[in-house]
């Protein structure tokens, strides 16, 4: 679980979203959908080119 919250941090100042503070409501639904989208989507090209390297 540490692990998925220091991801979702990175993901948050990687991508210019608002870094959750302690004293702040938690990120609205649309911005985790849009991280875990991002993810999805970066996992899914690096399957691809793995797949197209024989390197899989």
């Amino acid at each position: 679980m540490k692990f998925l919250n220091e991801l979702k941090e990175f993901c948050y100042r990687f991508f210019s979203l608002r870094k959750p503070e302690k004293e702040e409501e938690p990120p609205s639904a649309e911005q985790t959908a849009f991280v875990y989208v991002i993810i999805a989507i970066l996992l899914y090209l690096l399957l691809f080119l793995l797949l197209q390297e024989g390197v899989l």
